[in-house]
């Protein structure tokens, strides 16, 4: 819609999506079906978007020139 959304999830981690999709999901999925592999995807997962999520945040920066870094310094949990 042309706006960047900076309330709820986002205001709480940088990437919200990622970051519950490797550190909840998965792991949730590998504890209930008793085996490892969850928890290795969500590791594995959430280490690409850390280092595939430049591109994103670059595109960001650019389309929001003002708001976006203020955004980023607000947010509470910036590594995640």
């Amino acid at each position: 819609k042309g706006r960047l959304i900076t309330t709820g999830p986002f205001a709480v981690v940088l990437h919200p999506l990622y970051t519950s999709v490797a550190l909840l999901v998965l792991p949730g999925i590998g504890l209930l079906l008793d085996t490892w592999l969850g928890p290795a995807a969500g590791a594995a997962l959430y280490a690409s978007s850390r280092i595939f999520s430049g591109p994103e945040e670059k595109m960001l920066a650019k389309l929001f020139p003002s708001a976006y870094p203020t955004y980023r310094a607000r947010v509470l949990l910036p590594w995640l």
